[in-house]
């Protein structure tokens, strides 16, 4: 099996459909850039809750436990 030296495509068909590929996630990082903040969700009192256990008092928990 021969490694790949490049990232351009060979010329003909895949050639073709690199572009089609750069052209869809351009297309679709331009809708993503436009969409509100909004759009993403919240970020509610549920979600620092759950984050402050799993990131910091669990590995904390973990530590003290088996080291």
């Amino acid at each position: 099996m021969k490694p790949q030296t490049s990232t351009a495509p060979s010329t003909g068909r895949h050639a073709a459909e690199h572009e089609l590929l750069v052209r869809e996630l351009e297309r679709r990082i331009e809708i993503l850039e436009n969409l509100e903040d909004s759009s993403f969700g919240n970020f509610t009192m549920l979600d620092w809750v759950f984050c402050i256990i799993a990131f910091l008092i669990l590995p904390h928990i973990f530590l003290w436990m088996f080291v």
